[in-house]
């Protein structure tokens, strides 16, 4: 029997793009230069930052809240200082204190502490310090924040309110479902709970009841997005005719005419013997390349005109002599009152002009379009969420963490 397909450990699938869409709508705050960014100062005194430390954590910062004694400075914020543990090289000045927690916000009426979030993190954070430079790593560090959080909120948020959606007979239908995932998670893996129990532990980190659990969560959010927001996704006809006018010239593609040539001044005695094996039909491209001339002879590209070769810009004589032989063929000689010239069209390409009823093109748009409305109306259908069951503000909760995860990992 295969195995499970496992989930994304405390993400829920069908919400990647969702994800990715909302991200992208709030860029993050260019952070300043780490020469002035993070000071011992600003850590009690957020006027002196030009990232500024919230004032709740400025006041677990500073000397009263009971940091320079070692306690917890918590008072009833759930903020708390320590010393930031020496890295290799880094030297720990007595009495200097970092924060290592606080209460950014409340999520649905779940609290959310900065250090637990930020120990997920901290591997890839610390990577960062490593790989890259100072300025490169904060910026980095601050943009994996945002974005992560980003994801934990809408997750929250989503399975919430699916959960609180649910009637009691769907409840008792969950169950059920819940129950089935429990068996074919459990026969997956060897058919028995503690084999199960022991080969989730080593693949993904977690219990069987939190594997199970994250399956709930994804078809939770799939079932309610489906229901909430594909009803809103409506692309008309107009809407992909009005697309295609935006990006036929780009569909379609120009057509092109190679013409190559032999030229030769009129008294060069080759010029017989090339006459001759032109008019028996020798290969043009060969007798170029016998003749010095790179390319097989290749002279001019022109785009393809409207009406054929007759609408080429050439000389009257050149643009006859094209027209009248067949393509790869080498046209009559051609004399100057110093020159003989032979022409030959190489390669024609014809023009491809986009259709809307190319089924390729217009399943394209339509999809293109689809995928839009619904970032747009997910953008929408996020932010009603947090208004309902956020109780901070959502740039305000990003700023925090942002801000502690500088002074955590960046220290002066």
């Amino acid at each position: 029997m295969p195995k499970p397909q496992p989930p994304d450990v405390r993400s829920v699938v069908v919400l990647a793009a969702m994800v990715t869409a909302v991200a992208g709508c709030r860029g993050v705050e260019p952070l300043p230069s780490p020469k002035r960014s993070v000071t011992v100062a600003a850590f009690s005194d957020p006027s002196q930052s030009p990232n500024p430390v919230p004032p709740a954590v400025a006041e677990a910062a500073s000397p009263s809240a009971g940091a320079a004694e070692g306690g917890s400075g918590d008072g009833g914020t759930g903020e708390g200082i320590a010393a930031f543990p020496a890295g290799d090289g880094e030297e720990i000045r007595v009495g200097r204190v970092w924060v290592v927690d606080a209460l950014i916000g409340q999520i649905n009426g779940r609290p959310l502490y900065a250090g637990e979030f930020l120990d997920s993190l901290e591997d890839r954070i610390l990577r960062l310090r490593t790989e890259e430079s100072d300025d490169r790593a904060r910026l980095a560090t601050a943009d994996l924040v945002s974005q992560r959080l980003q994801q934990y909120v809408n997750n929250e948020l989503v399975i919430a309110e699916a959960e609180q959606q649910l009637s009691p007979e769907m409840k008792v239908g969950l169950m059920s479902f819940l129950q089935q995932i429990r068996e074919t998670t459990i026969a997956g893996y060897g058919g028995t709970r503690q084999g199960a129990e022991d080969s989730l532990a080593e693949e993904y980190g977690m219990s069987l009841d939190e594997y199970v659990n994250e399956r709930k969560n994804e078809a939770l959010a799939r079932e309610l997005l489906r229901k909430r927001i594909q009803p809103r996704v409506v692309v008309a006809w107009r809407d992909v005719e009005l697309a295609f006018s935006r990006v036929e010239s780009q569909a379609s593609t120009k057509g092109t005419v190679l013409v190559a040539r032999i030229r030769l001044p009129i008294e060069d005695p080759r010029v017989p013997d090339v006459r001759e094996r032109l008019g028996s039909g020798a290969p043009f491209g060969d007798l170029a390349n016998e003749l010095g001339l790179p390319d097989g002879g290749k002279w001019q590209s022109f785009d393809y005109p409207e009406d054929g070769l007759a609408g080429l810009d050439l000389a009257e004589d050149i643009r006859s002599a094209i027209t009248s032989i067949p393509q790869g063929h080498a046209s009559a000689p051609i004399e100057r009152a110093s020159s003989i010239q032979w022409y030959c069209v190489t390669d024609i390409t014809k023009p491809n002009k986009a259709s809307i009823w190319n089924p390729v093109i217009q399943l394209s748009l339509r999809g293109e379009l689809e995928a839009m409305r619904r970032r747009r109306e997910q953008d929408k259908y996020l932010l009603s969420l947090r208004d309902r069951w956020i109780s901070n503000d959502f740039d305000d909760m990003r700023r925090r963490l942002v801000s502690i995860a500088i002074q955590r990992y960046f220290p002066e």
